[in-house]
């Protein structure tokens, strides 16, 4: 059984963010277009904040609901939709 995800409603526990990362461009920018399995191939590594938990007791969360963050390639753990859930501490910045 499949559930969509309704991102209102998504309420992460302690110190984890659920961020929707970029759409895959598939053009270059002088606007030569990718071939499908070069754009498949190539993982985004910006998104938008769209939930954030409470953090763990005596470390507040840095980054809120909105932020615009870059994290690695391989970090988070996709949960359906293209959104993505990981620990704070994997972003590397905020954008």
């Amino acid at each position: 059984m499949s559930r969509t995800i309704e991102e209102s409603k998504l309420k992460p526990v302690s110190n984890r963010v659920v961020i929707r990362p970029d759409a895959k461009k598939k053009e270059t920018e002088s606007g030569i277009i990718k071939p499908s399995s070069v754009v498949a191939k190539t993982k985004q590594l910006t998104g938008e904040v769209i939930a954030v938990g409470d953090g763990r007791p005596g470390e507040p969360m840095i980054v809120k609901k909105g932020d615009v963050v870059m994290f690695g390639e391989h970090d988070g753990t996709e949960i359906g939709d293209g959104l993505l859930i990981m620990e704070e501490h994997r972003i590397l910045t905020i954008l």
